[in-house]
């Protein structure tokens, strides 16, 4: 045992061994026969090391502030994962807990068991948790440290809520478990059965209080919100953090959810009643993380058997951009986003919290209410493009994004179709469709479509692609809403009052620019010394600032089997040189459109001349020829003067 007056800090140890039976008391003394060794050890004040036997029962998982910490059996029963000296330097430490001053904090230890562990006759097998922090940083872990005190019964996994006292300070501390079996264990305990494990929590104001629960019977099986979010996450025992990056929420809009419940039991049922069941939702607007009264979006209670809620929120027009958490919530009592008690009874539930982005680069959205009428069917064509989607009617908004309408290019004229569906009875409607070609997450009305009835269950109408269209994809955006009586004038807002009855869909549409002019007029003249020119023209319907990057003549000898030769040009024309007389050639003509596009031609032939040459020339009488050669230069003398003899060259006179 060290003396309490030991001095702090770094020395040495020595081990000395003398075959003089006796031992030394100067570690300086002179022997025959022995050794000496020294070890350098480190002196400090850290808290006593209980020595636990874990030969039966170990500590295998411990669940705190959602971090997960697995570990293994230590033969020594005691293992210390607080390894950093200097608590204040665990900022460079990974996956450590982050618990809220004053909030309470689920823990799940879960344990491994071999065997009965001295079992009593016929009786439980008792397992003790303990947990400690400390809290004043004196190394010692007192009673009023002591954070969790359970017992449980033949049973390996504890859930328990433990509480950070309010008045705590900011700041990195020890926390240290201690599992044992039929036998209640001290902080500093040796030899009773169990395992012990030190580690290092972070006590912070800056965090999200977690929803601590009696959750045993009801929690939120599946959470779903329009247009990004679909997450089934079943029973969390209470509590669970999400951080899903794609929930983009625009100030001013209305949002669709949908919470399908799990839930055993009666959930606190009173004798011939239904149970109440609670939901509410808030988001953490000034970021201070606390969920505050001001901040629930939705609050809603009913005393119903139901296992599936649906409804709505409203995004305040002037919430504060940026990222923070939105925590949504079901009980079967009124508590807080905390699980506070509420008249001294516990909170049965489940809170979910989400990572948001509120920001004005996204979509309005309007959580419709599709009781009397809704979309079935929309329909697209353009430029030989043909697009239909049938649908059933969802929440008063389907996200048909991934789906894509076509390609289009500035001038295109695009004709859509909207068909709706209602119910028993005649239901006339208002129509409305928007392309956001400036791609500034807004649909204005400049961006709309002029609708002309077709009966009572479709309107139709055509969109024009402006010149100065944003290249890319958008969205566009169809509506139809009951107007009673008769089927109104275009609708003007995109983003309507979200207690309107119809349904809304999005879908994605691209644009390329422009489509190029269609290449047309190509022909082939034979040029001198076998030379070939291909010019061709561009039609003009397309409108002029959409041209071509290049084109491409390519050509071959016909019966080729592929087109070997290939010119490239910037101009309406090349010249094709290099060609063979007497011979059928077949050419095409591509361009290359800036917007990405190929256009082809067909293909078209052209014929070389034939060559103009001597293949035998004779000289002399009837009866004694001479003949010249093919390589000679013929030149007649028409007055038969000089007439050489073969081989030599001839002028014509």
């Amino acid at each position: 045992m060290l003396p309490q007056n030991i001095k702090l800090g770094k020395t040495k140890i020595r081990v000395m061994l003398t075959t003089n039976g006796l031992p030394s008391t100067n570690s300086c003394a002179c022997s025959n026969y022995g050794e000496v060794e020294d070890y350098s050890i480190n002196v400090t004040s850290g808290p006593c090391e209980p020595k636990l036997q874990s030969k039966n029962l170990y500590i295998t998982k411990i669940v705190l502030g959602g971090i997960t910490k697995e570990s293994t059996q230590n033969a020594k029963g005691y293992s210390n994962y607080a390894i950093l000296e200097n608590f204040e330097d665990a900022q460079s430490a990974p996956s450590i807990p982050v618990l809220k001053i004053g909030g309470y904090h689920k823990v799940e230890i879960t344990s491994k068991n071999i065997g009965d562990i001295n079992q009593l006759v016929n009786g439980p097998v008792k397992l003790y948790h303990k947990i400690w922090i400390d809290l004043n940083k004196n190394n010692i872990f007192e009673n009023s440290e002591l954070l969790c005190n359970a017992v449980t019964t033949n049973i390996n996994k504890l859930l328990y809520n433990i509480k950070i006292p309010a008045n705590a300070t900011p700041g990195y501390y020890r926390m240290r478990v201690i599992l044992s079996n039929n036998q209640d264990a001290s902080a500093c305990s040796n030899n009773v059965k169990g395992e012990a494990e030190d580690y290092l929590v972070n006590l912070s104001s800056n965090v999200y209080c977690e929803f601590t629960t009696a959750n045993k019977n009801l929690w939120i099986q599946k959470f779903s919100l329009d247009p990004s979010l679909a997450n089934e996450s079943g029973n969390n025992n209470g509590y669970a953090k999400f951080s899903k990056d794609n929930i983009s929420l625009k100030p001013g809009s209305s949002y669709h959810f949908n919470i399908r419940l799990g839930k055993t039991g009666n959930i606190g049922q009173v004798i011939n009643q239904l149970p109440t069941v609670y939901i509410k939702i808030w988001i953490d607007f000034n970021k201070n993380k606390v969920f505050e009264n001001n901040e629930s979006v939705y609050s809603y209670n009913t005393n119903t058997a139901a296992m599936e809620f649906k409804g709505y929120f409203n995004m305040p027009a002037n919430s504060q951009k940026g990222v923070t958490t939105m925590r949504v919530l079901v009980s079967n009592n009124v508590g807080s986003a905390c699980g506070a008690l509420n008249n001294g009874v516990a909170t049965n539930g489940e809170a979910e919290d989400y990572i948001v982005n509120i920001t004005d680069d996204t979509y309005c959205m309007n959580a419709l209410n599709i009781k009397d009428m809704w979309i079935k069917n929309v329909l697209a064509k353009s430029n030989n493009q043909y697009f239909q989607n049938p649908s059933t009617y969802k929440n008063g908004y389907e996200d048909f994004t991934d789906k894509q309408i076509g390609i289009f290019a500035p001038n295109d004229s695009i004709y859509v179709g909207i068909f709706k569906g209602f119910s028993a009875g005649e239901k006339w409607g208002t129509y409305g469709a928007w392309i956001d070609y400036n791609q500034n997450y807004i649909f204005e009305k400049e961006e709309a479509i002029e609708f002309s009835i077709m009966g009572i269950g479709a309107a139709s109408g055509i969109f024009k692609v402006p010149v100065n269209v944003k290249q890319g994809k958008t969205r566009m955006r169809v509506m139809v809403l009951n107007n009673n009586n008769v089927d109104g004038p275009p609708l003007q807002n995109a983003c309507v009052n979200p207690l309107a009855q119809g349904e809304y869909e999005d879908y994605t549409i691209e644009f390329k620019g422009a489509f190029c002019q269609v290449i047309i007029n190509i022909k082939a003249v034979m040029q001198q010394n076998l030379e070939a020119l291909i010019s061709w023209d561009l039609t003009k319907n397309k409108g002029t600032f959409a041209d071509y990057e290049s084109f491409e003549v390519h050509y071959k000898e016909k019966g080729a089997n592929t087109y070997y030769n290939k010119i490239l040009t910037t101009n309406k024309q090349v010249i094709l040189k290099g060609l063979n007389y007497n011979l059928t050639y077949e050419y095409y003509v591509t361009g290359n459109c800036k917007s990405g596009k190929v256009y082809t031609s067909n293909s078209f032939e052209f014929k070389t001349p034939v060559q103009n040459v001597i293949n035998n020339v004779k000289v002399g009488s009837e009866n004694n020829w001479g003949t010249i050669n093919l390589m000679d230069t013929i030149i007649i003398d028409k007055q038969r003067t000089n007439i050489g003899n073969r081989g030599n060259r001839y002028s014509e006179k």
